[in-house]
């Protein structure tokens, strides 16, 4: 995290070269990506509870989803991510695209 006194004691313009070459669209709920496909209602239920323990693993740092094109991995990973946001564990995201080279 970045504190403020941190943010002032440094060139404020490092912080927008970075910000620049982020790849916002990237971010879970990105504007990019809308409209967000997530799991429907009572939808891969057992799946998600399964990503939702791995989460609670304090050795996992990393869930990596995998799966056949168009099997469902974007709609799961939102929901996921929505959840983990919802409950204030959301570290982060990166949605990748074929659509967008930088993501």
């Amino acid at each position: 995290m970045i504190t403020a006194s941190a943010f002032a004691e440094t060139d404020g313009n490092v912080w927008w070269k970075l910000a620049e070459a982020c790849a916002q669209g990237a971010v879970y709920d990105s504007n990019e990506r809308a409209p967000h496909s997530k799991c429907l209602p009572h939808t891969r239920e057992s799946l998600l509870r399964d990503l939702y323990s791995l989460a609670d693993d304090k050795k996992r740092k990393i869930v990596w989803i995998v799966g056949e094109s168009g099997s469902g991995k974007s709609s799961v990973a939102y929901s996921f991510a929505d959840h983990l946001h919802r409950t204030g564990n959301l570290a982060g995201t990166f949605f990748f695209s074929r659509k967008y080279a930088k993501r």
